[in-house]
Protein backbone atom coordinates (compact mmCIF):
# COMPACT_ATOMS: atom_id res chain seq x y z
CA UNK A 1 0.00 0.00 0.00
CA UNK A 2 1.10 3.08 -1.07
CA UNK A 3 2.30 6.21 1.74
CA UNK A 4 -0.52 8.18 0.75
CA UNK A 5 -3.44 5.59 0.49
CA UNK A 6 -1.93 4.56 4.68
CA UNK A 7 -2.51 8.06 5.93
CA UNK A 8 -5.66 8.59 4.09
CA UNK A 9 -6.85 5.24 6.31
CA UNK A 10 -5.11 7.16 9.07
CA UNK A 11 -7.18 10.05 8.67
CA UNK A 12 -10.26 8.45 8.70
CA UNK A 13 -10.76 8.03 5.04
CA UNK A 14 -12.27 4.41 4.12
CA UNK A 15 -11.85 3.24 0.20
CA UNK A 16 -14.61 1.32 -1.25
CA UNK A 17 -15.61 0.31 -4.35
CA UNK A 18 -18.91 1.34 -5.56
CA UNK A 19 -21.24 0.82 -9.13
CA UNK A 20 -21.53 3.92 -10.92
CA UNK A 21 -24.67 5.61 -10.48
CA UNK A 22 -25.43 5.79 -14.30
CA UNK A 23 -23.41 2.02 -14.86
CA UNK A 24 -25.12 0.43 -17.75
CA UNK A 25 -23.93 -3.76 -17.83
CA UNK A 26 -20.29 -3.79 -18.47
CA UNK A 27 -19.91 -0.41 -17.11
CA UNK A 28 -18.76 -1.56 -13.67
CA UNK A 29 -17.47 -0.05 -10.57
CA UNK A 30 -15.62 3.32 -9.31
CA UNK A 31 -13.53 3.45 -6.70
CA UNK A 32 -14.18 6.54 -4.37
CA UNK A 33 -13.48 7.31 -1.06
CA UNK A 34 -15.62 8.08 1.59
CA UNK A 35 -14.06 10.82 4.25
CA UNK A 36 -14.72 11.01 8.28
CA UNK A 37 -17.77 12.71 8.11
CA UNK A 38 -19.54 10.53 5.29
CA UNK A 39 -19.06 12.54 2.03
CA UNK A 40 -17.75 10.52 -0.96
CA UNK A 41 -14.48 11.94 -3.10
CA UNK A 42 -12.54 10.38 -5.74
CA UNK A 43 -9.57 10.57 -3.95
CA UNK A 44 -7.97 11.64 -0.77
CA UNK A 45 -5.94 14.70 0.03
CA UNK A 46 -2.38 14.33 -1.47
CA UNK A 47 -0.63 14.12 2.03
CA UNK A 48 2.82 13.78 0.38
CA UNK A 49 2.58 16.84 -1.16
CA UNK A 50 0.09 19.37 1.02
CA UNK A 51 1.62 20.39 4.27
CA UNK A 52 -2.36 21.73 4.31
CA UNK A 53 -3.61 18.27 3.92
CA UNK A 54 -1.29 16.98 6.86
CA UNK A 55 -2.17 19.44 9.32
CA UNK A 56 -5.25 19.78 8.79
CA UNK A 57 -6.02 15.88 8.89
CA UNK A 58 -3.16 14.36 10.42
CA UNK A 59 -1.97 16.18 12.74
CA UNK A 60 -5.06 16.61 14.90
CA UNK A 61 -4.07 13.39 16.84
CA UNK A 62 -3.89 14.89 20.73
CA UNK A 63 -0.62 13.48 21.68
CA UNK A 64 1.49 15.17 19.04
CA UNK A 65 3.60 17.44 21.06
CA UNK A 66 5.93 19.15 18.41
CA UNK A 67 6.57 19.22 14.36
CA UNK A 68 9.78 20.57 13.52
CA UNK A 69 11.63 21.24 10.11
CA UNK A 70 15.13 20.81 9.99
CA UNK A 71 17.53 21.56 6.58
CA UNK A 72 20.88 20.31 5.90
CA UNK A 73 22.59 20.24 2.43
CA UNK A 74 20.95 17.69 0.88
CA UNK A 75 18.47 16.14 3.86
CA UNK A 76 15.35 17.78 5.02
CA UNK A 77 14.44 15.80 7.98
CA UNK A 78 11.05 16.28 9.94
CA UNK A 79 10.95 15.59 13.61
CA UNK A 80 7.65 14.59 15.07
CA UNK A 81 7.81 14.44 19.06
CA UNK A 82 5.32 12.58 21.27
CA UNK A 83 4.70 12.57 24.95
CA UNK A 84 3.64 8.66 26.01
CA UNK A 85 4.17 6.87 29.23
CA UNK A 86 8.15 6.73 29.23
CA UNK A 87 8.44 10.40 28.07
CA UNK A 88 8.78 12.16 24.97
CA UNK A 89 9.34 9.90 21.58
CA UNK A 90 10.77 11.31 18.34
CA UNK A 91 9.78 10.23 15.10
CA UNK A 92 11.43 11.32 12.02
CA UNK A 93 11.65 11.55 8.38
CA UNK A 94 14.05 12.46 5.79
CA UNK A 95 13.84 13.29 2.38
CA UNK A 96 17.16 14.42 -0.28
CA UNK A 97 16.87 17.63 -0.70
CA UNK A 98 18.34 18.81 -3.96
CA UNK A 99 19.85 22.81 -4.10
CA UNK A 100 18.70 25.83 -3.65
CA UNK A 101 19.14 24.50 0.28
CA UNK A 102 17.91 27.56 1.71
CA UNK A 103 14.48 27.45 -0.36
CA UNK A 104 11.68 25.83 1.72
CA UNK A 105 10.75 22.98 -0.61
CA UNK A 106 6.63 22.44 0.04
CA UNK A 107 6.13 18.97 -1.62
CA UNK A 108 9.48 17.92 0.07
CA UNK A 109 8.58 18.83 3.68
CA UNK A 110 5.28 17.34 3.07
CA UNK A 111 6.60 13.95 2.18
CA UNK A 112 9.21 14.31 4.75
CA UNK A 113 6.06 14.84 7.75
CA UNK A 114 4.18 11.98 6.05
CA UNK A 115 7.21 9.35 6.54
CA UNK A 116 7.69 10.64 10.33
CA UNK A 117 4.19 9.78 10.55
CA UNK A 118 4.12 6.40 9.32
CA UNK A 119 6.90 5.81 11.49
CA UNK A 120 4.94 7.06 14.31
CA UNK A 121 2.01 5.00 13.47
CA UNK A 122 4.11 1.94 12.71
CA UNK A 123 5.26 2.48 16.40
CA UNK A 124 1.51 2.85 17.91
Amino acid sequence: MELNEKLARWAGFDKRRMLKSTSSPGDGCVTQWVQPDGTATRRPPNFTESLDACFKRLESWGYICGVEFRFYPGILRCIITVQDEGGFTAYIGEVLNEPPYKKLNIEKSALALCMAIEQLKEAT
